[in-house]
């Protein structure tokens, strides 16, 4: 892992997140465990990851 520290992260994090094809393989499995929306679990972990700033 290159990241650093927690803005190398977030960078990293949200340039995945905005990804169309990530979110299209999230939102399509079968393994799915959460049943919110994938943009709305997405939102919530990046909230989550800006907090730890």
């Amino acid at each position: 892992m290159r990241e650093n520290n927690i803005q190398d992260i977030l960078k990293r994090v949200k340039r995945a997140f905005s990804d169309r094809f990530y979110k299209k393989i999230l939102s399509e499995t079968d393994k799915k465990w959460i049943d919110d929306p994938i943009d709305k679990v997405l939102e919530t972990l990046l909230s989550f990851l800006k907090s730890l700033e």
